[in-house]
């Protein structure tokens, strides 16, 4: 099992993400200190370029399907070769208008800016 801590930091707080790679296909799960959450965007790229880079089979592929436990199969692109990147492709993921809102304000709110 591929283990990447504090993959990244979000409404949940430092992130962990569990990476499962055998022969039923790679799997990801995501925890925060209070518990599995369903997704993690900048998680998931950080594991599979972390991944992609250390498993020959896998540096040759250009697309990479992957299983969530909650939101399911996920598109993994590979661009290492070309730009140095991974991108991945999730439906689902979204957040609401109230929630933007907070983020902006509390942004363009804090002293210093």
């Amino acid at each position: 099992m591929h283990v990447l801590r504090n993959a990244a930091l979000d409404k949940w707080g430092a992130l962990q993400v569990f990476c499962r790679n055998n022969r039923s296909g790679i799997g990801l799960i995501y925890f925060s200190s209070e518990g599995e959450v369903s997704f993690c965007g900048h998680g998931t790229i950080a594991c599979m370029y972390s991944l992609i880079r250390e498993t020959p089979e896998l540096s040759s592929l250009s697309e990479i399907t992957i299983q969530t436990k909650r939101k399911g199969i996920v598109a993994v692109y590979n661009e290492l070769a070309t730009q140095d990147a991974i991108y991945v492709s999730a439906t689902g993921c979204t957040y609401s208008a109230r929630i933007w809102k907070a983020l902006i304000v509390k942004r363009f709110s804090s002293p210093g800016i």
